[in-house]
């Protein structure tokens, strides 16, 4: 993947839209909502097309290959096997059976030491780990190991068959499962669309809407944590802040006015959408709230549980925060709901890249 894509596909996790948008609001008290029903505007609704799903479907049966086991022969390296082994650390015996190991390549620390071992055999290791080893638990120390090669695993790609689907998957069949994947294809398309349409009918909100105060302090805000946002992903990337807009191919004042659009935008929405609330009534719930996070650690492969995310938010103090995007995704819809949505069809092909398996 070029350097480009990778910064775009970045920095729209950090950013999805830049608005041109003048208006200001500060709170709810000072806010007169302007006209927020009877308006219009356009969604895009989504076909997928096959396109490279049989790519998803051949890498499903690599993650879950037909295994034969050989009882006979000497290990090689890249090889896969079954050893048991056991060692003690802090004086507890700590015991592993059948435990799937790929010799040579580093996982525990004494793959590389098996490769002239046969089947059946078993032998005593001694490794001695660095003080700046990953595992902390085994960091500094020196473990000896005994191991025992059960058997050689050679693997096999199978045929992806409804049987194949049933047995590794919570689908039935190959349809349903194919079915599945455009769907969580083109999910994010779809809440695109939908943030896009709702972010058209709030802009004609905000213009019919009285404002009393001007909220510098919290444009402001904004406008810092952004910026430093594209700062942190520019270090990220090993890159200077400059470097970055080059690539975005934008000039440091073309970024700032965005910025400043986007900053108006941002506080506008959010005073709108929480005087919208207010009129209608609309909360979110504490299982609202749970599954909004559940969607975000679902989402973004720096968070693997919806514990991660809810860490995540105790050491930043960004509950507040992830309140109010989940609040607003419920009033867009709201609006969707009660406004003339045109629907627009467009047809895309699915592609393997965007599918966690």
């Amino acid at each position: 993947m070029k350097k480009s894509i990778k910064i775009t596909i970045l920095l729209s996790c950090i950013i999805i839209a830049i608005m041109s948008i003048y208006s200001y609001v500060y709170s709810t008290e000072n806010v007169h909502l302007g006209k927020y029903k009877g308006l219009s505007t356009k969604m895009t609704t989504y076909n997928v097309t096959d396109g490279d799903i049989q790519t998803s479907l051949n890498e499903l049966a690599k993650k879950y290959p037909n295994k034969k086991k050989i009882k006979e022969g000497q290990l090689e390296n890249n090889q896969k096997a079954s050893v048991d082994y056991s060692y003690t650390l802090d004086e507890k015996l700590i015991k592993n059976e059948d435990y799937e190991i790929t010799v040579g390549v580093a996982s525990i620390g004494f793959e590389d030491k098996l490769s002239d071992m046969i089947v059946g055999e078993s032998k005593k290791i001694i490794v001695n780990y660095s003080d700046d080893d990953a595992d902390k638990t085994v960091a500094g120390k020196t473990i000896t190991y005994h191991v025992k090669v059960n058997y050689i695993i050679e693997e096999s790609t199978p045929e992806i068959t409804d049987e194949f689907i049933k047995k590794n998957t919570k689908y039935k069949t190959v349809e349903e499962y194919k079915n599945y994947l455009k769907k969580e294809f083109i999910s994010s398309y779809e809440k695109n669309a939908e943030a896009t349409a709702g972010n058209t009918l709030i802009q004609q909100i905000i213009k019919t809407s009285r404002i009393r105060k001007y909220p510098t302090k919290d444009v402001e805000k904004y406008k810092k944590n952004i910026r430093a946002s594209y700062e942190d992903a520019a270090t990220q990337m090993n890159l200077t802040f400059e470097k970055l807009l080059k690539y975005m191919d934008m000039t440091e004042d073309e970024f700032n006015e965005k910025l400043e659009k986007e900053a108006n935008f941002y506080v506008s929405k959010k005073m709108i959408v929480q005087a919208i609330a207010k009129k209608k009534f609309i909360s979110i719930s504490d299982d609202e709230f749970n599954a909004y996070l559940k969607t975000i650690a679902d989402t973004y492969q720096d968070f693997d549980s919806l514990e991660d995310v809810q860490t995540y938010i105790e050491e930043n103090k960004t509950e507040e925060d992830l309140s109010y995007d989940a609040l607003a995704e419920k009033v867009i819809k709201y609006l969707l709901k009660h406004n003339k949505i045109e629907k627009i069809s467009e047809d895309i092909e699915y592609q393997s890249i965007s599918v966690q398996l």
